[in-house]
């Protein structure tokens, strides 16, 4: 059974401002993530799940918004990040929304799988506050 989500979890409309996705299934990283954000003057908008990121997407959609970013966490409980991200990345909608997998895989081939299924970088946990920052700014410039 899939929760319908309230159209309030989504940030007000700023043309100009970025909206970061953020998809992380923990609340203290989901926190940290979305008040580096916010700190940037950015807008955020946050899922903890593949499905709930999903409706999001869709809910954006509606109101003719995508993300600048979207920041995922690879280990969703519902499903893999990486199958979230080849399907947002085969869409015609969202697939030009940089995907920038926040994980705490860290063995040397995890960076390749991450690559491989679409992301566009990959960022190992515990992340690096400055290294967040600035590779969000390379893409939503």
């Amino acid at each position: 059974a899939t929760t319908r989500l309230s159209s309030n979890v989504l940030p007000p409309v700023l043309p100009g401002v970025p909206l970061i996705m953020v998809i992380e299934d923990n609340k203290i990283n989901q926190r940290l993530l979305r008040d580096i954000i916010r700190i940037e003057g950015w807008r955020s908008v946050e899922a903890e799940t593949a499905s709930d990121a999903m409706q999001i997407l869709r809910m954006l959609e509606i109101r003719g918004e995508v993300p600048s970013a979207i920041l995922l966490d690879v280990r969703l409980p519902d499903r893999s990040g990486l199958c979230l991200t080849r399907e947002i990345k085969g869409s015609a909608r969202w697939g030009q929304v940089p995907i920038i997998a926040v994980t705490a895989l860290a063995m040397k081939n995890d960076a390749q799988r991450v690559l491989d299924a679409g992301c566009d970088h990959y960022i190992a946990k515990p992340i690096s506050v400055t290294e967040l920052i600035e590779t969000v700014q390379n893409y939503v410039r």
